[in-house]
C-alpha cells in the first residue's frame, strides 16, 4: 500500500520537474529574444531618430525666426544696436532650450520603447510560468517586439 503512494509521489515529482524544465526553457527563449543586442540598437535608433526629427523642426523654426527678427529690426532701425544684441541672445537661449527639449524627447522615446518591451517580457514570463510552451513564447515575444516598435 505504501508502494503505490511512493509511486504517485514520484510521478508527481517527475511531472513537476518536467513543468519546471518547460518554464525554464520558455523563459530562456523569451529572455534570449528580448536580450538581443539588435533590440538595444533599436532603442538607440529610436532615440536618435526622434531627437533628429525634433532638432530638424527646431532648426526650420530658427531659420524663420532669425529672418523675421532681421527684417523687424531693420524696419525699426534697430540693427547693430543693443536691442539686436539682446534679442539675439534671447533667441540663442531659446534655441539651446529647444535643443535640450529635442534631446529629452528623443531619450524619452527610447526609454518608453524599452519600458514597453520590459512589460511585454514580464507578461510573457508570467504566461510561461502558467504553461506557455517555448515555441509559443518565442512567437509571442517576436510579435510583442514588433508591436512595441510600431507603437
Amino acid at each position: 500500500m505504501s508502494g503505490g503512494s511512493n509511486s504517485a509521489a514520484k510521478q508527481a515529482q517527475a511531472n513537476e520537474d518536467a513543468r519546471n524544465r518547460q518554464v525554464a526553457n520558455s523563459t530562456a527563449q523569451i529572455n534570449a529574444i528580448f536580450d538581443n543586442p539588435s533590440r538595444t540598437q533599436a532603442y538607440d535608433q529610436l532615440a536618435g531618430d526622434t531627437t533628429k526629427y525634433y532638432t530638424d523642426q527646431l532648426n526650420q523654426q530658427k531659420t524663420i525666426n532669425d529672418r523675421n527678427l532681421k527684417f523687424t529690426l531693420a524696419r525699426g532701425g534697430q540693427t547693430g544696436g543693443s536691442v539686436q544684441s539682446d534679442l539675439g541672445a534671447k533667441a540663442g537661449r531659446d534655441y539651446l532650450n529647444g535643443v535640450l527639449e529635442a534631446t529629452r524627447r528623443g531619450n524619452a522615446a527610447g526609454a518608453a520603447l524599452q519600458s514597453q518591451d520590459e512589460q511585454s517580457r514580464a507578461n510573457l514570463i508570467a504566461a510561461a510560468q502558467g504553461g506557455l510552451d517555448a515555441t509559443s513564447a518565442a512567437s509571442q515575444s517576436a510579435s510583442a517586439l514588433r508591436s512595441n516598435l510600431q507603437s
